[in-house]
Protein backbone atom coordinates (compact mmCIF):
# COMPACT_ATOMS: atom_id res chain seq x y z
CA UNK A 1 0.00 0.00 0.00
CA UNK A 2 1.83 3.46 -1.18
CA UNK A 3 0.10 6.71 0.09
CA UNK A 4 -0.07 9.85 -1.59
CA UNK A 5 0.98 13.90 -1.18
CA UNK A 6 -2.98 14.05 -0.81
CA UNK A 7 -3.51 11.01 1.62
CA UNK A 8 -4.90 8.80 -0.83
CA UNK A 9 -3.76 5.26 -0.01
CA UNK A 10 -3.80 2.63 -3.28
CA UNK A 11 -2.69 -0.57 -3.68
CA UNK A 12 -0.02 -1.71 -5.43
CA UNK A 13 2.50 -3.80 -5.88
CA UNK A 14 6.50 -2.53 -5.49
CA UNK A 15 9.81 -5.03 -5.12
CA UNK A 16 12.74 -3.63 -2.98
CA UNK A 17 14.56 -2.24 -6.13
CA UNK A 18 11.52 0.04 -7.70
CA UNK A 19 10.98 1.64 -4.15
CA UNK A 20 13.54 4.64 -5.53
CA UNK A 21 11.19 4.63 -8.60
CA UNK A 22 7.65 6.04 -6.87
CA UNK A 23 6.80 9.12 -7.68
CA UNK A 24 7.73 11.89 -5.15
CA UNK A 25 5.72 12.07 -2.06
CA UNK A 26 4.45 9.01 -2.73
CA UNK A 27 5.29 6.54 0.75
CA UNK A 28 4.79 2.59 1.16
CA UNK A 29 2.98 2.04 4.31
CA UNK A 30 4.09 -0.46 7.14
CA UNK A 31 2.47 -1.36 9.62
CA UNK A 32 3.76 -2.43 13.07
CA UNK A 33 2.38 -4.36 15.89
CA UNK A 34 2.25 -3.48 19.50
CA UNK A 35 5.46 -5.14 20.36
CA UNK A 36 7.13 -2.89 17.43
CA UNK A 37 7.44 -5.53 15.01
CA UNK A 38 6.30 -4.66 11.41
CA UNK A 39 3.04 -6.12 9.91
CA UNK A 40 1.15 -6.51 7.17
CA UNK A 41 2.42 -6.57 3.08
CA UNK A 42 4.81 -3.69 3.54
CA UNK A 43 7.25 -5.74 6.14
CA UNK A 44 9.22 -7.84 2.80
CA UNK A 45 9.95 -4.33 1.84
CA UNK A 46 11.26 -2.30 4.74
CA UNK A 47 13.15 -5.10 5.73
CA UNK A 48 14.91 -5.33 1.96
CA UNK A 49 15.19 -1.59 1.65
CA UNK A 50 16.91 -1.50 4.83
CA UNK A 51 18.90 -3.89 3.51
CA UNK A 52 19.66 -1.33 0.31
CA UNK A 53 20.31 1.16 2.75
CA UNK A 54 23.16 -0.74 4.81
CA UNK A 55 25.31 -1.13 2.52
CA UNK A 56 25.29 2.12 1.20
CA UNK A 57 28.67 3.46 2.34
CA UNK A 58 27.38 7.24 1.42
CA UNK A 59 24.94 6.59 4.12
CA UNK A 60 25.98 4.39 6.54
CA UNK A 61 30.24 4.37 6.07
CA UNK A 62 32.07 1.00 6.78
CA UNK A 63 35.14 3.01 8.29
CA UNK A 64 33.55 2.74 11.85
CA UNK A 65 34.63 -0.25 14.37
CA UNK A 66 31.05 -0.62 15.30
CA UNK A 67 27.24 0.24 14.33
CA UNK A 68 26.23 1.81 17.93
CA UNK A 69 28.75 2.46 20.76
CA UNK A 70 32.04 4.64 21.85
CA UNK A 71 34.06 3.71 18.35
CA UNK A 72 30.52 3.17 16.48
CA UNK A 73 28.41 4.99 13.79
CA UNK A 74 27.56 8.47 15.06
CA UNK A 75 23.43 8.72 15.33
CA UNK A 76 23.53 11.68 12.94
CA UNK A 77 24.28 8.99 10.64
CA UNK A 78 21.23 7.23 11.24
CA UNK A 79 19.26 10.12 12.09
CA UNK A 80 20.09 11.73 8.50
CA UNK A 81 18.70 8.86 7.01
CA UNK A 82 15.49 8.52 8.97
CA UNK A 83 14.90 11.82 7.99
CA UNK A 84 15.45 12.09 4.48
CA UNK A 85 14.43 8.61 3.55
CA UNK A 86 12.36 6.69 5.75
CA UNK A 87 10.68 9.30 7.38
CA UNK A 88 8.98 7.18 10.19
CA UNK A 89 7.89 8.79 13.38
CA UNK A 90 7.13 5.55 15.90
CA UNK A 91 9.73 5.13 18.07
CA UNK A 92 8.75 1.71 18.13
CA UNK A 93 9.28 1.18 13.97
CA UNK A 94 12.49 3.95 14.47
CA UNK A 95 13.99 0.88 16.53
CA UNK A 96 13.47 -1.82 14.69
CA UNK A 97 14.54 0.22 11.55
CA UNK A 98 17.92 1.12 13.35
CA UNK A 99 18.65 -2.49 14.66
CA UNK A 100 17.64 -4.24 10.85
CA UNK A 101 19.83 -1.26 9.67
CA UNK A 102 22.66 -2.51 12.06
CA UNK A 103 21.95 -6.22 11.44
CA UNK A 104 22.37 -5.68 7.74
CA UNK A 105 25.35 -3.31 8.03
CA UNK A 106 27.39 -5.64 10.20
CA UNK A 107 26.61 -8.33 7.64
CA UNK A 108 27.84 -6.02 4.64
CA UNK A 109 31.48 -5.39 6.24
CA UNK A 110 31.68 -9.23 6.98
CA UNK A 111 30.84 -10.22 3.49
CA UNK A 112 33.48 -7.53 2.08
CA UNK A 113 35.75 -9.15 4.23
CA UNK A 114 35.09 -12.47 3.74
CA UNK A 115 34.91 -11.39 -0.34
CA UNK A 116 38.30 -9.13 -0.51
CA UNK A 117 40.34 -10.34 2.32
CA UNK A 118 43.46 -12.96 0.83
CA UNK A 119 46.42 -13.91 3.52
CA UNK A 120 48.70 -14.18 0.63
CA UNK A 121 48.44 -10.43 0.03
CA UNK A 122 49.74 -7.60 2.13
CA UNK A 123 47.31 -4.82 3.42
CA UNK A 124 48.35 -2.60 0.78
CA UNK A 125 47.58 -4.81 -1.87
CA UNK A 126 44.26 -5.71 -0.25
CA UNK A 127 43.82 -1.78 0.34
CA UNK A 128 44.73 -1.12 -3.70
CA UNK A 129 41.66 -2.87 -4.35
CA UNK A 130 39.09 -0.85 -3.62
CA UNK A 131 35.61 -2.21 -4.13
CA UNK A 132 33.17 -0.23 -6.36
CA UNK A 133 30.82 2.13 -4.93
CA UNK A 134 33.05 2.32 -1.61
CA UNK A 135 35.13 5.73 -1.24
CA UNK A 136 39.02 4.91 -1.07
CA UNK A 137 39.46 6.33 2.51
CA UNK A 138 36.49 4.41 4.18
CA UNK A 139 37.82 1.29 2.60
CA UNK A 140 41.63 2.02 3.69
CA UNK A 141 40.16 2.58 7.40
CA UNK A 142 37.99 -0.16 7.30
CA UNK A 143 40.75 -2.57 6.10
CA UNK A 144 43.53 -1.55 8.35
CA UNK A 145 40.85 -2.29 11.48
CA UNK A 146 39.86 -5.50 10.28
CA UNK A 147 43.30 -6.71 9.76
CA UNK A 148 44.08 -5.59 13.15
CA UNK A 149 45.46 -8.41 15.55
CA UNK A 150 42.71 -8.31 17.67
CA UNK A 151 40.61 -8.46 14.91
CA UNK A 152 41.21 -11.18 12.96
CA UNK A 153 40.06 -14.39 14.18
CA UNK A 154 42.49 -17.66 13.15
CA UNK A 155 41.13 -21.09 13.99
CA UNK A 156 43.50 -23.68 14.13
CA UNK A 157 43.24 -27.38 12.92
CA UNK A 158 44.48 -30.43 14.52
Amino acid sequence: MVKDLEGVIKKIKVKVREVNNLTRGERIIVDFDELGMEIGEGQGVLAGYCGTLAIDCNLFPINFERWSGKTGMPDTYFLECFKEILQIGEASAQRYCKLTLGRKWVAHRQNLCNEFYDPTKSKKEIISNVPNGIDRTQWAHFVTYRLKPETLVQVTLF
